[in-house]
């Protein structure tokens, strides 16, 4: 099972469905956590325009986490 996978599995297994966005540019996959309308999910909550970003490379092992504020 991939981090990816890992990550994916954790989140569903609370009731969360969360999209995943495959950059083919980079190879990268991006889990965004956020408000936002188009990834919005309530059980993820902050101030508006905060959000993270966990990043995985093209095998699904894990690179990065970023917490941003737009």
């Amino acid at each position: 099972m991939t981090d990816l996978e890992k990550f994916i599995e954790l989140y569903r297994s609370v009731g969360a469905n969360i999209k995943v966005e495959h950059k083919k540019d980079t190879g990268l996959q991006i889990i965004y956590l956020t408000t936002w309308d188009n990834y919005k999910n309530d059980l993820f909550d902050g101030y508006p325009g905060c959000y993270s970003t966990i990043t995985f490379d093209k095998d699904g092992k894990f690179v990065i986490q970023g917490f941003w504020d737009d």
